[in-house]
C-alpha cells in the first residue's frame, strides 16, 4: 500500500511537471506570436509613413518655384520655352514698331499736303484780292479752283473798247493800244504768281461777247493764245 501510494504522488508531481511546461511552452508561443505581430505592424506603419513623407516632398517640390536672386538672374541658362517665347516676343515688338512707324510717315506725309494746300489757297486767295486791286478799272478777277485759273471780266472802258474794236478804224487802234498793255501787265502778273504760289496757274480773260470763251490765255508768264489775233 505504502509503494501504491508513492507511485501515484510521483504521478502527480510528473503529471503537475507536464502541465506546467505545457503551459510554459504555450506562453513562449504566445510571445512570439505577438513580437512577430508587432513587427509586422511597426514595418506596415514605417512604410506608410515613407509613402506619405515622399508624396509630401514630390508635392512640394511641384507646387514650390525655383528662387533665383536677381544678381544670379541673368547667369540663368534659358530654357527652349522661354528662348521661343523672347524670340516671338521680340518680333512682335519688331512688327509692332514697324506698323506705327508706317503710319506716322502716311499721317506726316498728310498733314504735308494737307498744309500746302492750305497756304496754296491761302495764297491764292489772297492773289485773287491783289489782282482785283490792281486791275479794278479793267475787269472783276475770280479765282476758280476747279481749273486753278484766274478769270477776267472785262468792265467799264474796257469792255466798251472790246466791243466797238472791229466799228472803226480808231476804235480798232485804241483797243490795240489798250489790249497790248493790258495782256504785257497780266503776263508779269503771271510770272509773279508762277515764282510767289506755284506754276500751271492760267489767266483767262473772258470774251465780253459771250461772257463764256476764253479770249486770251496766259500761264507761267507766256501767252498761249489770243483770239483776237486770229
Amino acid at each position: 500500500m505504502a509503494n501504491y501510494k508513492k507511485s501515484k504522488a510521483e504521478m502527480r508531481k510528473v503529471y503537475m511537471r507536464r502541465r506546467i511546461i505545457a503551459l510554459i511552452v504555450l506562453l513562449l508561443i504566445i510571445l512570439l506570436i505577438v513580437s512577430r505581430c508587432s513587427k509586422s505592424n511597426d514595418k506596415d506603419k514605417n512604410k506608410t509613413q515613407q509613402t506619405t513623407t515622399t508624396t509630401q516632398t514630390t508635392q512640394t517640390t511641384e507646387t514650390q518655384p525655383v528662387e533665383v536672386s536677381r544678381e544670379n538672374e541673368e547667369n540663368v541658362p534659358p530654357t527652349e520655352a522661354t528662348s521661343t517665347e523672347t524670340k516671338n516676343s521680340e518680333n512682335t515688338e519688331n512688327t509692332e514698331t514697324k506698323e506705327p512707324a508706317d503710319t506716322e510717315n502716311e499721317g506726316d506725309e498728310n498733314s504735308e499736303t494737307s498744309s500746302n494746300e492750305n497756304k496754296n489757297s491761302e495764297a491764292t486767295k489772297k492773289m485773287e484780292e491783289e489782282l482785283n486791286k490792281y486791275y479794278e478799272e479793267v475787269a472783276d478777277v475770280e479765282y476758280s479752283a476747279y481749273n486753278n485759273a484766274y478769270y477776267f471780266d472785262l468792265k467799264n472802258d474796257a469792255k466798251s473798247l472790246y466791243l466797238k474794236k472791229d466799228s472803226t478804224e480808231s476804235d480798232g487802234k485804241a483797243f490795240q493800244t489798250f489790249w497790248s498793255d493790258f495782256k504785257k501787265d497780266l503776263i508779269k502778273s503771271s510770272q509773279e504768281i508762277t515764282e510767289n504760289i506755284e506754276p500751271r496757274i492760267e489767266l483767262h480773260i473772258v470774251s465780253p461777247v459771250d461772257n463764256k470763251s476764253t479770249a486770251v490765255m496766259i500761264k507761267d508768264g507766256e501767252e498761249i493764245f489770243d483770239i483776237t489775233e486770229r
